[in-house]
């Protein structure tokens, strides 16, 4: 639930950068791709690649991308009632194709704890 609700929250953000809303004729609207498993999959160059990882309070999270691609990261702060959610740490990561070609991004989410990280790779061909 809590990453369901983070997802949105997520995607909210990235929505608030893409602009308000108005009619399709006045200006033109970007898809942003949500990618919910680790399967390739393919993108056009005018499209963006919308990436979340959370872990427990006080996680370390990184992303390391590969290929013709800028990433912008996002610390999210998921409210409840009007009141941040405690306990967990989210990062969304905006990707924006820079050109053609494979693009890697792989999300490592470390606890504090010292445990093992979880490594979560995406890959994507830009057409």
């Amino acid at each position: 639930m809590v990453r369901l609700l983070s997802r949105g929250v997520a995607l909210c953000a990235v929505l608030s950068l893409v602009g308000s809303p108005v009619r399709a004729e006045e200006k033109k609207i970007t898809t942003v791709l949500v990618p919910e498993d680790e399967k390739p999959f393919t993108m056009g160059e005018k499209e963006l690649v919308w990436l979340h990882a959370s872990g427990i309070a006080g996680s370390k999270i990184e992303a390391k991308v590969t290929g013709p691609a800028k990433l912008k990261e996002f610390n999210l702060r998921p409210l409840k009632n009007g009141h941040p959610l405690i306990g967990n740490t989210s990062r969304g990561f905006d990707v924006q194709p820079t050109g053609k070609g494979k693009v890697t991004v792989e999300l490592t989410v470390t606890p504090p704890t010292g445990g093992d990280a979880k490594v979560t790779k995406y890959e994507f061909e830009v057409k």
